[in-house]
């Protein structure tokens, strides 16, 4: 079986069926094709490897024929269909290479052995050239190809052209549009293929009683609690998780910069239309799901008839976790088994298969929110699972859109989920991310949201003696985990005088205790079950004591189960009463020990099973029983292989601590410093140390001073010399040790409390810049505010006062820009623009640039590169050398736009830069400038100011620049700069402000004004006044002209100009031969202003007798 046809190529249909041609997206919801392909037809059927799609013809360039035999050029139509998902080919302006001799092409034809459409691939001879195409031997081109797109070679992406096909005037042939001229006609009709584009159908909320409805009320319903029931754990009645949520922000892991890029998970929404969300344990991937469940049922439910969007985009949110997708069965099926467990008995009516193959609502997708992959934990059933979402994910014109929320797994799982997506749009099609964990403002925000809800009961604890104690315990960087904070929260409420643990560990066991004692006694749960047993007799109350006492016990036997054979807790459970309790008194049954479980509320019902209400709690209940089979050599293999601690294996570490075993081995083995001294475990042990379950059984001054002499001895790669160039996502990191440095450092702040020790290592000239900017970033970073005090203080005396190289003070400058206030980081910005424009070094400007854009500072980067594109002082050489970095620069930032903004937001929709290899040209040019000012309003205002006032760019590059390139709002100042060039012809300068007067009526008076004060102006040569006069004299009537000739301020030169104009412009012409006899003898006036007048004399009468004698 032959390949599909690429996703973006399409064949054309009437209404009626009857086959028209190819043709291939270059835009969202708009096909490009040969205007006589469609020339009969208004309305047709696009049909793709999506759903077939009604389109309108919205453009025919030209409209039609004109009396011609063969349509004219350039042939191009447009047609808008309706979809919200749909590829876009991007077209290559470039010309083709001389070395291409043959090109392929991708279409449709009728004329095959089936006799039905059918796709047609053909590799077809260049045999020429006619004016701007490039002719191809018609012999291998079939009838209904016209309108296909053209490459270079198959699998390319880049669209060279459009095939046009037919009868010519001279026999058959064939020929290519080229990609500029789709892509002029794209513009010179954008208004309205934007208008298409952007008229997507009113949305409709559905009416009461509908399954939609029913489904959207649930989802309110569920919002309202917290998704692990954590929080329904403390002694008072929790505060609504509206009220609780603090909103966390997600990093991109695939974006082509080293630095990544921060936005919120709405925007990541807009951006993409599928994601994958990574994120540890307790990261907040389950509650952020449910927040934006929440945030969409509430747009549909409420009609404020404003016309607005929905917040999350055209979509309908739904949750489905992991584990309810499996089971096989069809896809439609999974997922409405998956919506109809997640919100159970809250649905009025159960969602069917089919309400998931249709869009929800006309104009809208369904968004289905996959929690819990990792959850999955036979790993040839996940893969299973993230192939049947990579798949999906891959459809064109589905109904469905995905985000998938994971811990870290293998990155060879997660390429799978990447395998379907072909295609310039990839990166588009699925962003991938990290969810972000709390900053330490963040934090302060949930204690208040906590203990003081705006709508809830109000704890009686300070939320600012909750932070104290968070920092008393160097919890900080632990509760920056949103489930941390909440079970810190909810520990330190149920005993605030109490001091809390200095490690994860300690946290969980002490909750874990809460929840085992604390709230029995408070709920009266031995009480309840000791009066239900009293009937069936002593052993049967005596039997309820020990399933009390057994609880931790039982938890930690299933959380084993679970986490090592995937094993339910429904089929494990009856295990282990099998064997604790033998025989069991009658009338007692193991429904007993489950109830007693579920009021621990560290498990919870889900259908007929309990699943744990965190995996967390897993992990740490599992570790208790693992802890005596612990083998530190064995999970040192595993630390080393995959980078970092696993969360089962910090807890097991730690209680393997607290039953008397030394910890310090384990950290020296990762702190070993390698052969090349790069000590390649720094980074896994800085996450231990923030752990803090090694300390609790090891040294703790030992352990810190460990990480301290790593930091201190850690040799640090070269920084790498240039701009950074695309690479692949799955591309380790450049510079592994910089992060594990930034860890460790924080590590020994978190764990010391003693910033003068970080001061000190700030400080130490024997260390490197980049070690000591780390010291100072930890210290910002502090919670505390005199450590943050006095890291700032540090950073700003290396970034201005230390003496160091370029290159190190780029780095300081740039931790300026990413930590210090805003003024310090405006101050900053333009010290690195200084070095981007100024410094001789290449390197160091290309790091520079660099830098300003990893700190999203990408328009004062070009700004300096226009600067000394423009600089005379530098030579044309260095110029050009300028010109090309700004290229290449502003490419860079336009595919990084491309691939995180909307199509349907960008000013050129299938514009998409790509990376040309390219020489160093003699002399600079106007395409650098161009790409700098299309980044930002405000550059091309700087652009354009420079550019015009540069007098080394020729003049009429100039003009052209004031007269197309310049904003409409800036345009007569431009204007105006370029005609007082006095270097230029005046003749030019006056024609500019001509054309200007007539694209812009309201400035015709401006225009007569300026030329009225240059024709006066004394310091002006006289040819240049007499040109600008009779420029004048066009634009003024014959009573201004008179009154010019009568002036005696003007030379008589010019008065003489005046008095021809006026005689020539009516029948005045006897009273302008009086003036001119008059100016002969003016006071002043030379032989020639005499012969001037004499000669303008002559030419009045002549034409007065010829006038008269005809």
């Amino acid at each position: 079986m032959s390949d599909p046809p690429s996703p973006h190529v399409v064949h054309i249909r009437s209404v009626d069926g009857g086959f028209r041609g190819s043709g291939f997206f270059v835009a969202p919801r708009i096909v490009a094709t040969c205007a006589h392909v469609v020339e009969h037809d208004n309305q047709v059927l696009v049909c793709w490897s999506g759903p077939d799609l009604p389109g309108q013809v919205l453009v025919r360039d030209p409209p039609g024929r004109a009396g011609t035999r063969h349509y004219p050029p350039p042939d191009i139509a447009f047609i808008g269909v309706e979809t919200l998902d749909n590829p876009a080919a991007y077209l290559e302006p470039s010309p083709l290479g001389r070395d291409v001799d043959r090109l392929f092409i991708e279409g449709f034809s009728a004329l095959n052995p089936t006799g039905e459409v059918g796709l047609e691939r053909r590799v077809v001879p260049i045999i020429g050239e006619a004016d701007r195409y490039q002719l191809l031997d018609d012999k291998r081109i079939v009838p209904g190809m016209s309108g296909s797109p053209v490459v270079e070679q198959e699998g390319m992406e880049n669209v060279r052209g459009m095939l046009k096909s037919g009868r010519l005037a001279q026999g058959n042939s064939a020929y290519m549009i080229p990609a500029w001229e789709i892509k002029r006609a794209f513009r010179v009709h954008r208004p309205v293929l934007r208008s298409h584009m952007r008229k997507l159908p009113a949305l409709v909320r559905p009416r009461a009683g509908t399954p939609l409805h029913s489904l959207l009320n649930a989802q309110r319903d569920v919002a309202k609690r917290y998704p692990y029931r954590v929080a329904s754990l403390t002694r008072r009645e929790p505060p609504p998780l509206s009220s609780v949520y603090v909103e966390q922000r997600t990093r991109s892991t695939t974006a082509r910069t080293e630095q990544p890029v921060v936005i919120s998970p709405v925007e990541l929404l807009h951006r993409h239309r599928n994601a994958l969300i990574l994120g540890g344990p307790g990261g907040g991937k389950s509650t952020l799901i449910q927040q934006l469940v929440a945030t969409s049922a509430q747009w549909w439910l409420q009609d404020t008839g404003d016309g607005a969007e929905p917040p999350l985009g055209r979509v309908v949110a739904v949750k489905a976790a992991a584990q309810d997708l499996l089971g096989g069965g069809a896809w439609y099926d999974s997922i409405a088994r998956a919506v109809n467990n997640d919100l159970g008995a809250r649905l009025d009516i159960r969602l069917q298969p089919a309400d998931f193959a249709r869009p929800p609502s006309p104009g809208a997708d369904w968004l289905i929110l996959v929690d819990g992959l990792d959850e999955v934990l036979d790993r040839g059933v996940r893969r299973e699972l993230v192939d049947v979402l990579g798949y999906r994910a891959g459809q064109y014109g589905a109904t469905a859109r995905f985000v998938v929320a994971s811990r870290p797994l293998d990155e060879r799982e997660f390429a799978r989920l990447r395998a379907s997506l072909t295609g310039s749009d990839r990166i588009k099609r699925l962003g991938e991310y990290d969810l972000r964990p709390f900053d330490w403002t963040a934090v302060r925000t949930f204690a208040g949201n906590w203990f003081r809800p705006a709508v809830g009961e109000q704890s009686t604890v300070d939320p600012a003696g909750f932070l104290t104690a968070i920092s008393d315990a160097g919890l900080a960087p632990l509760v920056e985990v949103p489930l941390l904070a909440t079970i810190t929260a909810i520990v330190y409420e149920e005993k605030p005088g109490q001091a809390l643990p200095i490690d994860r560990a300690g946290l969980y066991q002490m909750f874990v205790r809460v929840l085992l004692t604390l709230r029995v006694q408070r709920q009266g749960v031995r009480a309840a079950l000791l009066a239900q047993l009293a009937p069936l007799g002593r052993p049967a109350e005596a039997l309820g004591e020990r399933m009390l006492e057994d609880r931790l016990a039982c938890l930690s036997f299933l959380a084993v189960q679970f986490l090592r054979s995937g094993r339910r807790i429904r089929d494990s459970l009856p295990a282990w009463v099998a064997q604790r309790y033998r025989p069991l008194p009658l009338g007692v049954t193991a429904e007993l020990l489950r109830d007693l479980l579920v009021d621990t509320g560290l498990v919870a019902v889900y259908g007929d099973d309990l699943v744990f209400t965190h995996r967390s709690f897993a992990e740490y209940l599992a570790s208790l029983a693992l802890a005596a089979e612990f083998d530190p050599q064995q999970w040192l293999e595993q630390v080393r292989e995959t980078g970092r601690p696993d969360s089962l294996g910090l807890f097991t570490l730690a209680e393997w601590g607290a039953a008397g075993n030394d910890t310090r081995p384990v950290m020296h083995a990762l702190m070993v410093p390698g052969e090349q001294r790069d000590y390649p475990h720094l980074r896994p042990a800085a996450e231990m140390v923030q752990d803090g379950g090694v300390l609790v059984a090891g040294d703790a001054a030992e352990i810190i001073g460990l990480t301290e002499t790593a930091v201190r001895e850690v040799r640090e790669p070269e920084e790498p010399r240039g701009l950074a160039l695309p690479q692949r996502p799955a591309t380790p990191p450049a510079d592994p040790v910089t992060p594990a440095v930034d860890e460790a450092l924080r590590a020994i702040l978190q764990r010391t409390h003693d910033p003068a020790r970080v001061v000190r290592i700030a400080g130490d000239e024997r260390l490197s810049v980049r070690k000591r900017v780390a010291a100072a970033r930890a210290l910002i970073g502090s919670e505390a505010p005199a450590e943050h005090d006095a890291g700032l203080i540090e950073l700003l005396r290396l970034a201005y006062d230390t003496a160091m190289t370029d290159r190190d003070r780029l780095w300081a400058l740039f931790a300026v820009v990413e930590t210090a206030p805003r003024h310090e980081r405006r101050h900053a910005v333009q010290r690195l623009a200084q070095y981007a424009e100024t410094t001789h070094d290449l390197a160091v400007r290309m790091r520079a640039l660099e830098l300003l854009r990893r700190s999203g500072e990408a328009v004062a980067a070009a700004a300096a590169l226009v600067r000394r594109v423009l600089d005379d002082r530098h030579p044309p050489a260095q110029r050009a050398e300028a010109d090309l970095l700004l290229q290449l620069f502003c490419d860079e930032i336009g595919q990084q736009r491309t691939a995180l903004t909307p199509a349907e937001d960008a000013d050129d929709p299938f514009e998409t830069p790509v990376w040309r290899a390219a020489g160093w040209p003699a002399v600079p040019s106007v395409t650098g400038l161009t790409m700098a000012a299309e980044l930002s309003q405000d550059l091309a205002g700087t652009v354009g100011g420079r550019y015009l006032r540069a007098r080394s760019v020729p003049w009429p590059d100039r003009a052209y620049w004031a007269r197309f390139r310049v904003p409409a709002g800036h345009s007569w100042a431009a204007v105006t700069v370029l005609a007082e060039d006095v270097a230029a012809p005046a003749r030019e300068r006056a024609d500019l402000l001509i054309r200007h007067a007539r694209r812009v009526p309201a400035r015709g008076d401006d225009v007569t004004a300026l030329l009225t004060r240059w024709v006066f102006d004394e310091r002006r040569p006289t040819r240049d006044r007499r040109t600008m006069l009779k420029v004048l004299l066009s634009r003024v009537d014959l009573a201004a002209a008179r009154e010019l000739a009568g002036n005696p301020v003007l030379p008589v030169r010019l008065r003489a100009v005046a008095a021809q104009a006026y005689g020539l412009g009516r029948d005045e012409r006897a009273g302008a031969e009086t003036m001119l006899a008059g100016l002969t003898g003016a006071p002043g006036a030379t032989p020639r202003d005499k012969l001037d007048c004499l000669w303008r004399l002559l030419v009045l009468r002549v034409l007065r007798l010829v006038r008269r004698f005809g």
